[in-house]
């Protein structure tokens, strides 16, 4: 994971309890190594839109109802 920017965040309801609608931009890159000599053969680079919702529950802990993660096209 190259890096992660929080574009939005929102108070919300899911299912009646309290959550958050968070929106965020992950940036991803490898380079791809030959497994033979270890020598790089390529590589790339790439964005995600993402939106989660983390929901409280009952017991005071926070977690994720559901996530939406879409690549940006190049």
């Amino acid at each position: 994971m190259a890096g992660v920017q929080v574009t939005g965040l929102k108070r919300v309801t899911h299912k009646g309890a309290p959550a958050f609608r968070i929106s965020a931009v992950l940036e991803e890159s490898a380079d791809l190594h030959k497994s033979a000599d270890g020598k790089a053969v390529d590589g790339y680079h790439c964005f995600y839109d993402t939106e989660y919702t983390a929901v409280r529950g009952k017991d005071g802990v926070w977690r994720m109802a559901n996530s939406i993660v879409m690549q940006r096209e190049a």
